[in-house]
Formats: C-alpha cells, structure tokens, sequence
C-alpha cells in the first residue's frame, strides 16, 4: 500500500507560474517627496541612537543597552537597501 497520489500537474499553479517565467508587474515613479523625508526620518533616527550610546553607563546594563539599540538599528539601516533592491531589482530588472 502507497500513500503517493499522481496529481495532475496543470492543477499545480505555482510550478506553472514559475515554469512560464512570470513577470513582474512594472511600478509607478518613485515619489520624491516621500523617498526624502524618509531618508531624513531614517538617517536622523540612527543619528540619535548613536549620540545616545556614547552617554550610557559603562556597566552591565548599559552594555545590555548599547546592544539592543544596535538590534534595533540594524533593520532601520538595512530597509533602504532592501527596498532599492526591490524596486529596482525586482520590478524592473537593472541587472
């Protein structure tokens, strides 16, 4: 006795999408204002978390501190590149 099942494989729509190389789908004009002011937003952000560290204790809980900021940080400095990544990359290919 077997539990395999033969599936059709037109019933399959990923291995389809995948297997008819799906484009995707083209995106509008970056808007320029929003791009600014989140650059600023971002960039002024992990400018006062590095002002801060500086000023904290030099013990065990300042440490502790010091190392969830930089946690913190890390996804804050890595969204603008992921998202050029995305956009660029991604929605239409530069490379």
């Amino acid at each position: 006795m077997t539990d395999l099942v033969d599936i059709d494989p037109s019933h399959d729509t990923d291995r389809r999408t995948v297997a008819t190389g799906a484009k995707p789908k083209p995106v509008g004009p970056v808007n320029t204002r929003r791009l600014v002011v989140a650059t600023l937003g971002l960039g002024a952000g992990v400018l006062v978390v590095m002002a801060l560290v500086p000023l904290l204790p030099d013990n065990a809980v300042g440490a502790v501190i010091a190392f969830t900021l930089g946690l913190a940080v890390v996804p804050v400095i890595a969204a603008p590149i992921e998202w050029y990544v995305h956009r660029f990359v991604y929605h239409q290919p530069v490379l």
